[in-house]
Parts: C-alpha cells; structure tokens; sequence
C-alpha cells in the first residue's frame, strides 16, 4: 500500500470523507474536489487482484449474465461514437473478455483491447480472435496518432493514476479523434444521500471518483477538447424517477440502439437543457471528448 496526491491537481493534503465496508479510505481533495481512495494497492497487488477476470474474482457475479443488458448498452453508445468520428482503428481500454471490442467489430469498428486480467485477455483472444494487449495502456506502446478512438467504459474508476492513462491516450489519437469515458458520479443525488455507502464506494477495485467538472478538467489538462458531458437528469420527486427508469425500459427493448440513442439524446435537453450533466445529475455520466 502506498499513499498517493492528488491525481487532478497534484495536491497532498486530502480530507478523510469515509471508510468502506471493506477498510479503504475516501479521500476528497480540498484544493479541486476530486475524490480517490489513499493509500492504494501496489501495482503488484492490483495486478494480482485482477488477474482472473474482475466480474468473476472480485464481484462475485457471472459478466456472461449481464450480456444482453450490456450489449444493448454498447450498441446505443457506438451509434453515438459514430455520429462524432468515422469507423476505424479503435483502442478498448478494459476490454476485459472481449464481447465489447467483438461487438465493435461487427459494427465496423476495427478494435484492439488492453486489459490487465491475464485470463480475460486470454479469453478474448481464444473466444473472439481479438488482438487484445495484457497490462495497462501506456505498456501496450501504440505507435503516435493512430486510431480514431479510444473507448473507456467504466473502467477509469479502477485507475490508480488515470491522467497517465488518459495522457497515452491523447497520444495515440488521430488528430480529430475521439475519447469516450464513462463513470460513475461522485456528486450525484444518490452519493451524496449513501455517503461512505454509496454502492460505488463499496464495489471493490474503485480508487477513484469523478464528478462531470473533475473529469472534465482531466480530459482538458491532457489536451482533450470536451464536446460533450450526459448524466441523464436525477429528480427530486421518487415518482418522477420512478418514470424515467420505466421510459428507459420502454426505450432499450423496443426500440433500435440507434433510435434510443437519439431519443434520449434529445428527451435529456429537453427536460434539463443542453447543460443537463452538472454536479445534481444523475448516479453515472459519459463524456465525449477530441483530440484537436
């Protein structure tokens, strides 16, 4: 275990927010608001924690059973990608087992992973046939300004050090390529009311956590230009949400990824605005972000 600063704006005076279930510290740094977990795992030991698959060794829960959710997921965020950047050459950073970067590629994208689970990658490479690297994106060593995108799907919150992670991938971008990264978020309604028990807190491998300010001050600092910040829209009345996970149902299973894609695109700007992704919005959020 090492203690670290603060990854956002280097600071080294974090304020204690709480302690896990399972004993790790939560830290707020008071300079910028970025929240992460100090001290943090070797990374031997992160490695070793990883190395058999994160679903299986460490949440206890088959991926294979969220597939269909996933894969509906999947295919409404790559119609989006592909409104903002042509199909092509594509890095997955997390790519686990690979049924993300498989989908990609019937989808036109032309996908290689990274991951650091040694058996998922050999499992996306024996199952799918994918050209998937095993340790962390820097060690892949992609040659400068080669794909037009680079994918991170819920995987920045394991990242010890993810402005090394979003640095590399700044670099291995065309110019005009896009970054995509999705998180959870820490000033949501639904972690400000659970506090140290907010269930992102407590899933084990998250070091780090983002609010739409935050990681769009990372993505910037590296160079990004951020196009977009969507976090869907938290409301105060239980009913209201109540209806928005039922309108979200109707959406995902009777509709194409494509059509939900846009519907909901336009259903978040007309009941929040354009600005709809701020500090209140909802539980995760993505940004799309470009290289210039």
């Amino acid at each position: 275990m090492k203690h670290i600063a603060c990854n956002l704006c280097g600071a080294d005076s974090p304020q204690f927010l709480d302690q896990t279930t399972d004993g790790r510290r939560v830290h707020e740094c008071p300079e910028c608001g970025f929240v992460y977990v100090t001290p943090v795992p070797d990374p031997g030991e992160l490695l070793q924690t990883h190395d058999q698959g994160y679903y299986d060794s460490m949440v206890g829960e088959s991926y294979e059973s969220l597939l269909d959710k996933k894969r509906r997921e999947w295919r409404e965020l790559f119609s989006e990608l592909a409104r903002r950047v042509e199909p092509g050459p594509m890095v997955e950073v997390g790519c686990g087992r690979g049924y993300c970067s498989a989908l990609a590629r019937d989808l036109g994208w032309m996908p290689i992973g990274v991951d650091i689970a040694r058996e998922d990658v050999e499992f996306a490479r024996r199952e799918h046939q994918l050209g998937v690297k095993h340790g962390a994106l820097a060690e892949a060593q992609f040659v400068d300004a080669r794909f037009h995108a680079v994918v991170m799907w819920s995987v920045i919150e394991h990242l010890a050090d993810p402005r090394e992670t979003v640095r590399e991938a700044f670099r291995i971008l065309k110019p005009g390529g896009v970054i995509t990264v999705s998180t959870c978020n820490v000033r949501s309604a639904a972690a400000r009311e659970a506090g140290g028990q907010w269930r992102y807190f407590t899933l084990p491998g998250h070091l780090c956590f983002f609010s739409p300010s935050t990681l769009s001050r990372l993505l910037q600092e590296t160079g990004f230009e951020v196009e977009t910040v969507s976090g869907g829209v938290a409301f105060k009345s239980r009913g209201m949400n109540a209806l928005k996970s039922a309108a979200k149902f109707f959406i995902r299973w009777f509709m194409t990824p494509e059509a939900a894609s846009r519907i909901k695109r336009k259903a978040v700007r007309a009941v929040a605005g354009d600005n709809a992704a701020d500090e209140s919005a909802g539980e995760n959020f993505i940004v799309y972000a470009r290289k210039p």
